[in-house]
């Protein structure tokens, strides 16, 4: 297998979703540097790129506002600005998987087109609470899946249209994408250090199968052959392709292992420790944390086995991927959350720690 690059369809999809839903590159640098201040050097050469590639992606927008929004804002429910990427917007629905970013530029839409009679379906699968949405949905039972669901009546409207009228948006994601894949693939001089530095870290081709089990257990999906594609504009996300595939392709972001080095390291342990048994304490989230350490488990799972909103589980979500104790990785259109060992591990040697068990006379 050969090394992969970025795919820059990808890329401009991933800027997109990130730019309209408020996470941007600066802000979060600015968490970062809070938070990780001592730690600075491990980082800041590699946010200053990332900082250029995003400013240079920025001019290149050739939509406006209100059709970014109408492709990419969550259809569910709201979110705040530290949660990472909607992921029921209209483009996740009109993008089947991740292995169709192999595609070029040209193919990829035309792909997009050969899959319109495949959106009923995705739509169903999106509204539907359940693991396995109608395999073929009619338009009567259509209807009655997305008037049924509990969001808000604008993208329900927004859904019905999508179902009789793919092209329209098909057509608002093309023009959306193409100019930004285009100003990310001109920026390669910017980005190509990242890069270079992903394949360093990562490892060879013919290692990804075992490497990509490792460090993210049994959330890989199975295949024959495995994949791993470094992520600019994703810099800190984790994708998988849909399981059951003979392919499984994991997009990772160039800043992960970077990020995940800084969070472990024990800049203020007591406030670290303090921070994060005051998360533990409202018992929604520690119940989310005791289900993760099981199974891992996508929002509505877990709404639907705490009895609360969807809305709640992705506040409580927001906040506990904020003290590093779970991770999300994509699989198909859906996140799957997952606890963090590597950071549980830490927060249990804090403990011990801060509070060592006296021995016994």
């Amino acid at each position: 297998m050969k090394q992969m690059s970025p795919l820059p369809i990808f890329e401009a999809n991933c800027f997109f979703k990130n730019h309209i839903n408020g996470f941007t590159t600066e802000r979060f640098y600015q968490i970062i540097k809070k938070r990780f201040p001592k730690n600075e050097a491990e980082y800041k050469a590699q946010f200053d790129i990332l900082l250029q590639v995003d400013a240079q992606l920025t001019l290149n927008i050739a939509i406006t506002r209100e059709e970014a929004e109408l492709l990419y804002c969550p259809l569910s429910i709201k979110h705040d600005e530290d949660s990472v990427v909607a992921q029921d917007g209209l483009a996740d629905i009109l993008i089947p998987d991740i292995m169709a970013y192999n595609c070029t530029d040209c193919n990829f839409f035309a792909h997009l087109r050969a899959e319109k009679p495949n959106i009923p379906t995705r739509i169903a699968a999106a509204v539907c609470p359940d693991e396995k949405p109608p395999a073929v949905c009619g338009t009567a039972e259509l209807l009655a899946l997305i008037n049924g669901c509990d969001w808000r009546e604008s993208s329900k409207l927004t859904l019905i249209e999508l179902a009789f009228n793919p092209e329209k948006y098909i057509s608002i994601l093309e023009r959306a994408l193409i100019p930004v894949a285009a100003a990310f693939e001109a920026c390669r001089g910017l980005w190509k250090p990242l890069v270079e530095a992903f394949d360093a870290n990562f490892g060879l081709p013919e290692q990804y199968a075992d490497i990509l089990h490792e460090r993210f257990g049994d959330i890989v999906p199975k295949a024959k052959r495995y994949y791993a594609v470094p992520t600019v504009t994703g810099f800190r996300q984790v994708f998988f392709s849909e399981p059951g595939q003979e392919n499984c392709m994991a997009v990772i972001g160039v800043l992960y292992d970077t990020l995940l080095k800084i969070s472990t390291l024990e800049s203020n342990s007591e406030a670290e420790l303090s921070r994060i048994m005051s998360v533990l304490g409202d018992p929604s989230r520690f119940n989310i944390v005791l289900r993760l350490a099981k199974q891992k488990s996508y929002g509505r799972e877990l709404a639907k086995l705490l009895n609360i909103t969807p809305g709640a589980v992705s506040q409580h979500l927001s906040i506990l991927m904020s003290t590093g104790l779970i991770e999300s990785n994509n699989i198909g259109n859906r996140v799957y959350y997952s606890l963090n060992n590597k950071k549980m591990q830490h927060f249990i040697h804090l403990l011990q720690c801060t509070f060592p068990l006296a021995e016994e006379e």
